[in-house]
């Protein structure tokens, strides 16, 4: 064999050893870059879940509060309705005994 050869096969020999570094960063990369958007993956999906278990119960105490406040205003309005009502009765009967003086000067 001439050097020429040899040069040859040890130039080969170095290019298959050099393939062989570079074909295992390559998968090592190739297997973070996986486990990274796995793990991306994974904790978009958490976050989506929390986020419409936040929306689910945020609804649910606006309802609540939505029914309590109605029922608080429907107590507070028939309370005023039930104030006026006793105010014009309380009214009507001044008039009446206004009305029932005079009346009586007059058959008298």
């Amino acid at each position: 064999m001439t050097p020429f050869e040899i040069i040859l096969i040890i130039i080969g020999i170095i290019c298959i050893v050099i393939s062989c570094f570079f074909v295992e960063s390559t998968k090592e990369e190739t297997i973070q870059d996986n486990y990274a958007d796995i793990s991306e993956q994974m904790l978009m999906k958490k976050v989506e879940e929390a986020t419409n278990q936040m929306e689910t119960k945020i609804a649910k105490a606006r309802e609540t509060s939505v029914l309590e406040a109605d029922e608080a205003l429907s107590r507070v309005s028939n309370e005023k309705i039930m104030a006026v009502h006793e105010y014009s009765d309380q009214i009507l009967k001044e008039i009446d005994k206004k009305e029932a003086i005079p009346l009586f000067y007059l058959f008298f």
